[in-house]
């Protein structure tokens, strides 16, 4: 999948994030939509399928999560440019985030490497979609 590829999914959803359940999940017929969407603009790549489709957005919400632990993690500075902006002042920090299981949450982090110097392209779409879904059991 390219940039412009997981551009145009985003966009699709954005447009049609009435159809999404719980947690932004979509019904079959978005994923087919959507597939009609990328056979129209994407002309590069391999053929996509609705599975696909809906696959990249599991993908894209899971990123969207690596990047928002990474954003409250202490010892970091998030960037939309460098993303945890990681030199040799929080290389160590760095290294304990990604590799030792945290006290806290119990969890690793090897999925947040890419983003040692790197932000992400797609956090605000993503964002936005994400935002449209209700937290908590009080609303």
């Amino acid at each position: 999948w390219r940039v412009i590829d997981k551009t145009s999914l985003i966009d699709y959803l954005e447009d049609h994030h009435a159809e999404a359940g719980g947690g932004m999940n979509f019904k079959a017929v978005t994923w087919y939509g959507a597939l009609e969407e990328l056979e129209r603009t994407c002309t590069l790549g391999g053929p996509k399928t609705p599975a696909l489709c809906k696959n990249k957005w599991a993908k894209l919400k899971e990123t969207y999560l690596i990047v928002i632990a990474l954003q409250k993690a202490s010892g970091f500075s998030w960037s939309d440019e460098k993303g945890a902006n990681v030199d040799k002042s929080n290389k160590s920090v760095w290294d304990v985030y990604i590799r030792v299981l945290t006290v806290i949450t119990h969890q690793q982090h090897p999925n947040a490497k890419p983003f040692h110097n790197k932000g992400w392209t797609h956090f605000y779409g993503v964002q936005s979609l994400m935002s449209l879904t209700a937290k908590g059991t009080h609303m």
